[in-house]
């Protein structure tokens, strides 16, 4: 049953970042406070850390909202999930890496953005060097 439940969320939170694409973020927001009250019921952020980490992943919502604080705090949060998840260099973990880079930027502290997509860009080398 978990999984049913597992999958449904998914496409939920799926959904919410079609919101976000179109720029409802106050409606995306919503959809993912719906996601984190399923995960919660499921267990703890150590049970699903894959889970919590889309959650907060709605950093784009407060950027669009211009909530730049809200923002970092959730991105922080969601790379640390998801190196939980799939290790440092996951395809994911350095995608948020780059979305938290990007925060930086907006935020005008241009030494944390530019250190961090550069970590971002010396894994991914790292990984396609290995592939070929």
């Amino acid at each position: 049953m978990l999984k049913i439940h597992i999958r449904f969320y998914n496409s939920k939170s799926s959904l919410a970042v079609f919101v976000l694409q179109e720029e409802k973020a106050e409606e995306a927001i919503a959809l993912m406070e719906e996601c984190l009250k399923a995960y919660k019921s499921w267990g703890s952020e150590d049970q699903f850390p894959f889970e919590y980490s889309k959650y907060y992943n709605t950093t784009v919502a407060f950027m669009q909202l211009g909530c730049f604080e809200e923002a970092l705090a959730f991105s922080k949060r969601a790379c640390e999930l998801q190196v939980a998840h799939s290790g440092p260099n996951g395809h994911t973990s350095l995608a948020f890496y780059f979305m938290l880079g990007n925060i930086y930027y907006m935020k005008g502290d241009i030494n944390s953005a530019l250190e961090l997509n550069i970590r971002v860009l010396e894994n991914r080398r790292k990984i396609l060097e290995s592939t070929f």
